[in-house]
């Protein structure tokens, strides 16, 4: 999948959709060399992040899981960001 994103990009007319995707495989680029599971959120979007007191963001509602991190960004990708 990462492969196709530098002919994938430019067909995003909107610059900032443009910033997002290069952004995003950034991200799962450096997150693949990560070895090991680790503990993830898995039900990680918009309705379930809240303003918080201790910290300024508090995730809510997790449905934990043990993988690698990098396959909670794939499957924000093929999921589209839906639950």
């Amino acid at each position: 999948m990462l492969d196709q994103v530098p002919r994938a990009v430019p067909m995003l007319r909107d610059p900032a959709e443009q910033r997002l995707a290069r952004s995003c495989a950034s991200a799962v680029t450096d997150l693949m060399g990560e070895p090991g599971d680790r503990l993830l959120h898995w039900d990680l979007h918009y309705a379930n992040v809240l303003a918080g007191q201790r910290q300024p963001w508090l995730a809510i509602d997790p449905k934990p899981l043990a993988a690698t991190p990098v396959s909670s960004c794939c499957r924000r990708w093929t999921t589209g960001g839906r639950r």
